[in-house]
């Protein structure tokens, strides 16, 4: 576009860890998408799936981006998500989402729940 002008030069980092059915995950990368503008964001996310959950595994995540660049229109958004996934050949997933600081969202928690159907030859 006619305002996007410069070099995108971003950097990050990535950590997991996992032990007994825990899976600890986080993210960050900071950087520029172009001249003027600065963007930031991160993750961590819980991931847990033991033995006696059975066929279920549960997910706990944080999120947040900052995008700065002109009042009109920077971003700063942050959201945190409540999940679980259910596989006994249909896998179901259903998760809870509640954003803050999305531009003029007038419903911040959202309900997502998918099913999905695998056939294997």
């Amino acid at each position: 576009p006619r305002y996007a002008f410069g070099r995108a030069e971003f950097t990050g980092i990535d950590v997991r860890w996992m032990r007994g059915g825990v899976q600890l995950r986080g993210e960050w990368i900071g950087g520029r998408p172009f001249d003027g503008t600065t963007t930031t964001g991160w993750y961590a996310d819980a991931i847990v799936h033991r033995r006696g959950m059975g066929p279920v595994t549960a997910v706990a995540r944080v999120e947040q981006l900052d995008y700065d660049t002109v009042p009109q229109h920077a971003l700063h958004s942050k959201r945190q998500t409540l999940g679980a996934r259910v596989r006994d050949g249909l896998a179901a997933q259903v998760n809870l989402l509640h954003h803050t600081g999305l531009l003029h969202q007038p419903r911040r928690t959202s309900l997502d729940v998918g099913l999905t159907y695998s056939i294997r030859h």
